[in-house]
């Protein structure tokens, strides 16, 4: 995941920066630079914080619909297990008390939500990466 996130930046940064710069006069080049730094950290910024709410949710409504799904987790809290992922410690223990083919469902069920949440997070994120390559293409000119 990482090699391709890094790739992906590469392949979308160059080509911007590229075309911002070069439709830039020369003799306001370090306001460009500066301003292209400063909105791609503020833009990273509200990135992360957008994404992660994006991957928290749709993991969550669809942890939510499989456990509701199941007559045997129909009443479960899907708050209650949604650590057992990373081992947390109250998820742990809310999953020792459940019949071992239960456990495996809710398992299955979060793994799968999970899977989607983080799928549909890098949809969105390419998504906003083609829309800002277009704007890019669209409002900057190389200068003649």
């Amino acid at each position: 995941a990482l090699f391709a996130f890094c790739a992906g930046i590469l392949m979308v940064v160059t080509p911007v920066s590229s075309i911002t710069f070069g439709s830039v006069p020369n003799s306001l080049i370090g306001v460009a630079t500066g301003m292209f730094i400063s909105l791609g950290f503020t833009g990273a910024t509200i990135g992360v914080a957008v994404l992660g709410a994006v991957q928290v949710n749709v993991q969550d409504d669809l942890f939510s619909r499989a456990l509701r799904r199941n007559p045997a987790t129909q009443d479960f809290s899907s708050t209650l297990y949604e650590g057992l992922l990373n081992s947390l410690p109250h998820a742990v223990e809310a999953a020792k008390k459940l019949p071992q083919d239960v456990l495996s469902y809710v398992q299955e069920s979060l793994m799968h939500a999970s899977t989607v949440a983080f799928s549909a997070t890098n949809l969105v994120t390419g998504g906003v990466s083609l829309f800002a390559f277009i704007i890019t293409l669209i409002f900057f000119r190389k200068k003649k």
